[in-house]
């Protein structure tokens, strides 16, 4: 893929319906989150940029384990 296609995907990432569907996505995850909205739309921001990273880097990381390890990162950061 190239870098301009890459960057095209990541501007559409930023579109209200794609911001829908990561928060759709990113459901089935919330009993690991703790229970506070700061704290979940925090999660949801750093999902957001290290999945456009990701994108840009042109990396193979699943979404279902990316969303996973930020929930260790997030939580746990020592």
């Amino acid at each position: 893929m190239d870098r301009e296609l890459r960057e095209r995907i990541v501007q559409k990432l930023d579109k209200k319906e794609m911001q829908e569907r990561t928060k759709h996505f990113l459901q089935p995850f919330v009993s690991y989150l703790e229970p506070n909205p700061r704290y979940m739309i925090r999660y949801v921001n750093i999902f957001n940029v290290i999945r456009a990273v990701n994108v840009l880097g042109a990396s193979k990381i699943d979404q279902r384990s990316l969303a996973l390890l930020l929930i260790i990162a997030t939580r746990w950061p020592l």
